[in-house]
């Protein structure tokens, strides 16, 4: 497990008696090598993703954000407007 540091939330759109951090998020990212691998990352909505601590956790040098027309392609999910996969689609 990764642990990712808390960001701020902003509370426009929050439903009432909603935790941020109940919520969940998905990130397709992308190792920066030659293999180009894929990683799916799976974290509390009130959380910001590490690419570092993703890419050392599977033992690659960098990893960022996959492009959203590939993660549309691999996952078969539309993208949202903030940029994640829908964590349980």
């Amino acid at each position: 497990m990764i642990t990712h540091s808390r960001r701020q939330v902003r509370s426009r759109g929050q439903h009432p008696g909603h935790v941020s951090g109940q919520s969940a998020k998905a990130m397709l990212c992308k190792s920066k090598d030659d293999t180009s691998m894929l990683i799916l990352v799976a974290l509390p909505g009130d959380r910001k993703l590490d690419f570092k601590k993703v890419a050392h956790c599977c033992r690659h040098q960098e990893a960022d954000a996959g492009p959203p027309d590939e993660a549309e392609r691999k996952t078969g999910c539309v993208i949202g407007p903030l940029g994640a996969i829908p964590p349980f689609s």
